[in-house]
């Protein structure tokens, strides 16, 4: 209870600072360097990384007590991927990643602030721990019944025991294994948000030896 009110009553502040940083992108105070956009840039992406910490123990609390409800719509799924992607450049570029996208426009039924939420989870994820001058391959595809959502990374993988333990919330296996700077909620947060919708979330190795590192696929399916 004491994280959940600390975790909310930090969250407008948050919100205060992130406003007034998207002032300064759109030059409401004046222009800016470069050198100056580029820090804007790195403050902003890390309290947004801020941000989702704090939904996540909010989201806990709420998972606990059995009161979150997902708010359905429909959406084009390729524009929240694009969204999501759009904010994690700054991150990317600082690790020295490329993020692909294959993603045919198409419309989905789903909760798109999960849905957003689940996705910067996976892809702040495969961002930490894919090696230089590796490239994240997000896609989606959908068919009559199902539509999926995959992130690909080149990393060092996950163990057969990492994998076991991996969607548990606090787990020392998944602190260990991806060396997660965060609450540790991450993955049990977006597996659980996955079947909220009725579908799963999977972690597998990567068939293929690609870019010198077998790497990780993190997919969500979701049904129609």
């Amino acid at each position: 209870q004491v994280v959940a009110m600390v975790a909310h009553d930090m969250r407008s502040p948050l919100t205060s600072a992130l406003t007034s940083l998207e002032m300064m992108e759109e030059k409401f105070f004046g222009p800016l360097t470069p050198e100056t956009e580029k820090k804007v840039a790195s403050i902003t992406a890390s309290l947004n990384r801020l941000v989702l910490l704090i939904d996540e123990f909010l989201d806990l609390d709420k998972l606990r007590s059995k009161k979150l409800e997902l708010e359905i719509s429909e959406f084009t799924l390729s524009e929240m991927i694009l969204e999501v992607v759009a904010g994690l450049e700054a991150m990317a570029g600082k690790m020295g990643v490329v993020i692909e996208v294959i993603a045919p426009s198409f419309d989905v039924s789903a909760d798109k602030n999960r849905m957003r939420q689940v996705l910067t989870n996976l892809l702040s994820n495969a961002i930490k721990f894919s090696p230089k001058e590796s490239t994240i391959v997000v896609s989606a595809k959908a068919n009559a019944k199902y539509w999926s959502l995959s992130v690909v990374d080149h990393g060092k993988g996950l163990s057969a025991e990492a994998k076991k333990e991996l969607f548990q919330p606090y787990s020392s296996s998944e602190a260990s294994a991806l060396a997660i700077k965060g609450s540790g909620l991450g993955l049990f947060i977006c597996r659980w948000f996955t079947e909220a919708h009725g579908g799963k979330l999977e972690a597998k190795p990567n068939a293929k030896l690609n870019q010198g590192e077998p790497g990780t696929t993190f997919c969500l399916t979701i049904p129609r």
